[in-house]
């Protein structure tokens, strides 16, 4: 009966330093503004890479939206082997996925064969 009355005891007093140590965090939050600092940085991070004209953002965006149809399907994947996914809709995604990708390659080749990629 000690030991859970003791048990109790440091229970009690580890819940009251978790809720200052949140009342800390609360207010930490609410003066830097995490919302504000992160915008600031994504609208400096989109200036950095702004392209120079129409045809740079259509490539830019095409490289980009390659990219990034890789990394889900390498994703896709992960979860796949881990029986995340079931092989059904993995093949379903991959499929849709791949059709994309092909669409911004064709793109990019169009790009490529125009006067705009040619050295």
């Amino acid at each position: 009966m000690l030991g859970i009355e003791y048990e109790r005891s440091s229970l009690k007093q580890r819940v009251m330093e978790m809720t200052e140590e949140a009342d800390v965090l609360m207010n930490w939050l609410r003066v830097h503004d995490r919302k504000s600092i992160i915008s600031n940085v994504n609208e400096e991070v989109e200036e950095k890479f702004e392209a120079a004209d129409e045809e740079s953002g259509k490539i830019l965006e095409c490289l980009a939206a390659e990219e990034a149809i890789e990394d889900v399907v390498y994703a896709l994947d992960k979860a796949m082997v881990e029986g995340v996914v079931s092989l059904g809709d993995y093949l379903k995604q991959v499929r849709s996925l791949s059709r994309d990708q092909f669409f911004y390659k064709a793109m990019l080749e169009q790009l490529r064969n125009s006067d705009i990629l040619q050295t």
